[in-house]
């Protein structure tokens, strides 16, 4: 985050904000024998089609190899098409001689249900928030 510091910073807190407007995640302590997942962030500049700069962006990412199979990590189920299926819906629509378009659904990911709880630390970069109560360290909880 050398370059355009606070404008990370900015982005950040943008994305933190945004998945708990969507009600991604609460505060919460870490519950006896539950395993956090630590988390990184990843950072990226946006450009337009002339190549200039439009926007700095951030994602807090958990990483996943922290998981425990049965602790905190179940069945991982990501809906996608089959390419025999895009290429099929692609070539109906050309003899229809139809229009297609495409789109992006921003914060599709952060609308899915979980059926059990996600403890995930801070990503390092951000201060470390402490229950005043009991001095332990505040994580994230899906």
């Amino acid at each position: 985050m050398s370059n355009g510091k606070a404008e990370w910073e900015k982005a950040c807190i943008s994305k933190i904000f945004n998945m708990f407007d969507k009600g991604v995640f609460k505060y919460s302590s870490l519950p006896l024998g539950q395993n956090a997942i630590e988390s990184t962030w990843v950072f990226k500049t946006k450009k337009g089609p002339n190549g200039k700069f439009i926007k700095y962006k951030a994602w807090l990412c958990e990483q996943g190899f922290s998981q425990e199979l049965g602790m905190n990590l179940g069945d991982t189920i990501a809906p996608t098409e089959r390419l025999s299926s895009l290429w099929m819906l692609l070539t109906k629509a050309a003899l229809l001689d139809l229009n297609i378009g495409k789109m992006d659904a921003v914060t599709a990911f952060l609308n899915s249900y979980l059926t059990e709880d996600i403890f995930m630390r801070l990503a390092k970069g951000l201060e470390p928030l402490r229950n005043i109560l009991t001095g332990e360290d505040i994580v994230l909880k899906f």
